[in-house]
């Protein structure tokens, strides 16, 4: 998956089914990594549109 911005619900939509699918990766590998940083953006965007 390219990062890109999360600007419309349609991209907000896309990066949780790609976290959802990483959620059972193993740990050290390039999924990993990936899933890291899919939840940057995502945990913030939750904190400042759903004051979590």
């Amino acid at each position: 998956m390219e990062n890109t911005p999360i600007r419309t619900e349609k991209d907000y939509t896309l990066v949780l089914q790609r976290i959802d699918a990483l959620m059972d990766v193993e740990p050290n590998t390039k999924e990993f990594d990936e899933l890291g940083i899919l939840l940057l953006p995502h945990q913030n965007t939750s904190i400042i549109n759903w004051h979590i």
